[in-house]
């Protein structure tokens, strides 16, 4: 394998998994250290569903690690576990998430020793997603593949095109008119029309692994979306409410899975809502006939609930070239792309790619993806999908 480990600096580091009952110093030092107030020392159930819940992790013990020098705690990285689905292989995998060392243990090599700990001392892969550009370097000098961004689609809602000049207008201020002008042709060129009678919506249960994963598996490289994982990943999530649906065609399942956040944007006065958007995190159709049908289900929310817009996230050549048989339009290729916000609360300007690395001897999705790329990532997928 690549990019070989150091042994451990002379000064004594341990590197060791947070026993359950010991979450609360693993949340102390993300607070002190990473951001104050940060989500998982505000929410420690959130921290305890993302290292503790997943049917991928039978440890006792969190899927999170704190580095010690002596009694002092001077780094840290969580993994959140999933089994790995590649070419009808089961892997434990993990994705790194925070990530940190102290600045006065820098050069010492303990970082190196944490984001490669899941693999030396568990055996895990390792597919890091949305990491931080700054430490693209790291991640290269050590054997890392660098992929520098997810495909985006956005669906407009009715009629929503001059609340998204406003949107794009307040994320991105100085803008120029040109850019803005080209974005906003290229988000009502499909004029985002649809007939909400084609989806069929049914809920997720157990035939889900006779009808729908199954006939998945030849065609994804990535997280194993059984029904435990899907679970686990949506209906037990203990903050958001995400929506599930699949529809059926020919005995086969197709699945949509979003959820909706309102758009925030900050006043003189504070925080006030602007609009609202619908996430989605699950677009995995049978046929392009099954994702006309999928796409159908999120016009229709759009229109149902007033919704400004919905994206998307993914990686996969196939189901992607089937989504433009939708009123999806693919926005990061654009030239402008990148202006259109992803960041909600409150909503930000900052950039909207998701660069991700991977651990050799995994093989990384291209980008842009080939018509055969099986890699299947979305925003739900690692902690890209969670709250502030």
């Amino acid at each position: 394998m690549t990019g070989a480990i150091p042994s451990a600096p002379t000064t004594e580091t341990r590197i060791e998994l947070v026993p359950r009952e010991r979450a609360a110093e693993a949340l102390t030092f993300l607070n002190t250290y990473w951001a104050k107030d940060h989500i998982y020392y505000r929410s420690p159930e959130l921290f305890r569903w993302s290292f503790g819940d997943s049917p991928a992790w039978h440890r006792p013990e969190h899927s999170f690690v704190l580095a010690r020098a002596g009694n002092r705690v001077v780094g840290c990285i969580g993994g959140i576990p999933f089994i790995l689905w590649h070419r009808g292989v089961e892997e434990a995998a993990i994705w790194p998430t925070n990530w940190l060392v102290l600045p006065e243990t820098r050069g010492s090599g303990i970082g190196r020793r944490l984001i490669h700990w899941f693999e030396t001392d568990l055996g895990c892969r390792l597919v890091g997603l949305g990491i931080n550009r700054l430490v693209e370097p790291l991640y290269k000098a050590w054997g890392w593949t660098i992929v520098p961004n997810m495909m985006r689609y956005v669906m407009p809602g009715p009629g929503a095109l001059p609340q998204l000049k406003e949107l794009i207008a307040l994320a991105h201020p100085d803008l120029p008119g040109n850019a803005r002008t080209g974005l906003l042709a290229l988000l009502g060129a499909k004029g985002g029309s649809a007939d909400p009678n084609l989806g069929r919506a049914q809920p997720l249960d157990e035939s889900w692994n006779a009808k729908g994963w199954p006939g998945f598996a030849d065609e994804i490289v990535g997280a194993k979306r059984d029904l435990a994982y899907l679970e686990w990943r949506y209906r037990k999530h203990p903050l958001f409410a995400y929506t599930v649906h699949v529809v059926e065609e020919a005995g086969r399942f197709g699945l949509l899975v979003f959820r909706t956040e309102t758009i925030t944007v900050l006043t003189a006065l504070g925080r006030e809502p602007f609009g609202r958007a619908l996430r989605v995190v699950e677009f995995l159709p049978v046929s392009e006939t099954n994702a006309v049908a999928l796409g159908a289900l999120v016009a229709h929310e759009l229109r149902a609930g007033d919704i400004t817009f919905a994206d998307y996230y993914c990686t996969h050549g196939r189901f992607s070239s089937w989504l433009d048989a939708t009123p999806f339009v693919r926005v990061d290729c654009s030239p402008h792309g990148e202006a259109f916000p992803s960041r909600f609360q409150p909503l930000n300007g900052g950039k909207s790619a998701i660069p991700s690395a991977v651990r050799p001897p995994l093989v990384a999705p291209q980008y842009p993806p080939s018509p055969g790329e099986r890699w299947y990532w979305t925003r739900s997928d690692s902690d890209l999908d969670r709250p502030n």
